[in-house]
C-alpha cells in the first residue's frame, strides 16, 4: 500500500525504503511509476531511484505503456518490455532499455539488445542487431535490420528511419506474386516516411 508523489511522478509498491541523506530509495513488490506530465505508465518489481545522479531504474520484468495520440488525431498504444530500464535526467533525458527488448505499437513491431528513447528530441536508436516489422496496409509484411536503427519521430509517428552497417530491408512483392520479395542491402538504408508509409 504504498504511495509516493512529487511534481513529477507517482509511484506505488508493496514497500519503499527511502535513505533521507543522499535521496535513494529503493520500492520492491507490484511497483508502478506513473508520469504526471506524460502518459507513461513503468511497471516492474524492482525500483531504484537516486535524486543526486537523477538516475533511476526498473527492473525484474519492466513494461512501460504509453497511450497517446498520435499526428494523424489517432489514439496510439507504445508497449517496451526489456530485462532492464534505465531513466537518465541529465542534459540528454533518455531512457534505456538492455537486455531482449521487444516494442510493438500499432502496425509496428521491434526487437534489439538496446533501445534508447530519447524524450527530448523525439526520437529513438534500436542497438545490437535490432530488427524492425511494419505493415503499411493491413496482410502486408515488411522487414528491416542493421547494426543500428536511428528513429526520428514527428508527433510520435516515424519521419525517418536510418538503418547503419549491414542494413538490409525486405517486402513482399506484390499480391499478383506472393513468393516474390524486393530486397536491398548496404551499409545504409536510409527510409522515409509520410502518412505512415514508405515514401522515398
Amino acid at each position: 500500500g504504498v504511495y509516493v508523489e512529487d511534481s513529477t511522478s507517482v509511484l506505488t509498491s508493496d514497500e519503499l525504503t527511502y535513505f533521507r541523506n543522499d535521496g535513494h530509495s529503493i520500492a520492491t513488490g507490484g511497483v508502478t511509476l506513473r508520469g504526471r506530465r506524460s502518459a507513461i505508465t513503468i511497471t516492474g518489481n524492482r525500483f531504484e531511484g537516486f535524486r543526486e545522479r537523477r538516475y533511476s531504474r526498473m527492473s525484474e520484468h519492466p513494461r512501460l505503456v504509453q497511450i497517446d495520440t498520435s499526428g494523424d488525431g489517432t489514439r496510439d498504444t507504445l508497449v517496451v518490455t526489456s530485462g532492464v530500464m534505465e531513466s537518465y535526467q541529465d542534459s540528454l533525458e533518455r531512457l534505456v532499455a538492455t537486455d531482449s527488448v521487444a516494442i510493438t505499437r500499432g502496425g509496428l513491431a521491434a526487437e534489439a539488445g538496446e533501445a534508447v528513447f530519447f524524450t527530448g528530441i523525439d526520437s529513438a536508436e534500436l542497438r545490437h542487431s535490432p530488427v524492425i516489422w511494419y505493415a503499411e496496409r493491413p496482410g502486408e509484411d515488411n522487414q528491416v535490420s542493421g547494426d543500428s536503427v536511428f528513429l526520428k519521430l514527428r508527433k510520435r509517428t516515424v519521419e525517418t528511419a536510418y538503418v547503419r552497417g549491414r542494413a538490409f530491408a525486405i517486402a513482399r512483392a506484390d499480391t499478383d506474386f506472393p513468393a516474390r520479395f524486393h530486397q536491398m542491402s548496404g551499409q545504409t538504408i536510409i527510409l522515409h516516411f509520410a502518412k505512415k508509409v514508405v515514401d522515398r
